[in-house]
């Protein structure tokens, strides 16, 4: 992925992790866009296509393991490579299901950008 070429989705339901990921990815050159419920999140990847979804999982409407599900069941979306971000979900077991689901990758919080 190219800075400044191609969008980046972030869905965090917590407005400060929301607005550090935004300002830090931004800064970094990335274009991005953000959403605060994993169904906000399907409208953003129908109308620009992110090249990836970083997304918590346990958030309202739509938790990111229902995210990334539709993601993958979509033939149009289900290479988007998606990575969840936790501080709830930090088991061996949580970490597998997410994986098994088609996440990308899996990183607990706080994140080191």
């Amino acid at each position: 992925m190219n800075a400044g070429t191609d969008y980046l989705l972030i869905v965090e339901d917590d407005p400060d992790i929301l607005k550090l990921l935004d300002a830090t990815l931004t800064f970094r050159g990335y274009r991005v866009i953000t959403a605060q419920n994993g169904k906000d999140a399907l409208e953003a990847i129908r109308l620009k296509r992110p090249a990836i979804v970083i997304t918590d999982i346990m958030m309202p409407t739509l938790d990111g393991f229902g995210l990334v599900h539709r993601i993958r069941i979509n033939p149009e979306t289900r290479e988007i490579p998606v990575v969840f971000i936790t501080a709830t979900y930090v088991t061996r077991e949580d970490r597998e299901f997410a994986l098994s689901l088609g996440a990308t990758r899996f990183i607990q919080k706080p994140v080191d950008l």
